[in-house]
Formats: C-alpha cells, sequence, structure tokens
C-alpha cells in the first residue's frame, strides 16, 4: 500500500518537481494548493515552522516537517 506525502504549495512548478523526484511504487505525492504566508527570515526552520502553523490553521489538519526524511529519499534515488 502507498503512503501519502502531503505537500503544500501554490507552486506548480515546486510540485511537479517533487513529483518527478520521489515518484514511486511506495509514495503518492498529493499537493494542496494553499498559499500560506512566508515569514521573512534566514532561518529555514524558522520558515518552516510558520508554515506548517499556517497549513494547520488554515485547513485544521496536523503536519509534520519531513523536509529531512525527503532529503534522505532524493538522495537514495
Amino acid at each position: 500500500m502507498k503512503k501519502n506525502i502531503v505537500f503544500i504549495t501554490g507552486n506548480e512548478g515546486k510540485r511537479k518537481e517533487v513529483e518527478q523526484i520521489l515518484w514511486t511504487d511506495k509514495y503518492n505525492i498529493v499537493n494542496i494548493d494553499l498559499d500560506v504566508h512566508e515569514i521573512q527570515t534566514i532561518s529555514v526552520e524558522e520558515v518552516t515552522d510558520a508554515k506548517i502553523k499556517s497549513a494547520y490553521e488554515l485547513l485544521k489538519e496536523n503536519f509534520k516537517d519531513l523536509s529531512d526524511k525527503i532529503n534522505k529519499l532524493i538522495q537514495q534515488s
């Protein structure tokens, strides 16, 4: 059974890139076209945390930052 990776972006180019890199028999890439506010800071962690919080406030669903896991999947492919 495939696992879903939910990718939240309004940027079609980012979505296509993620889909091309991560598409396998193991994962479905599910996109939610959601434009969330991006804070201005040099900290990637702070930007990610703020976007996850904004997505939760809009959708009332819990999300996790899986960027480390996704980076490992990319390195393995």
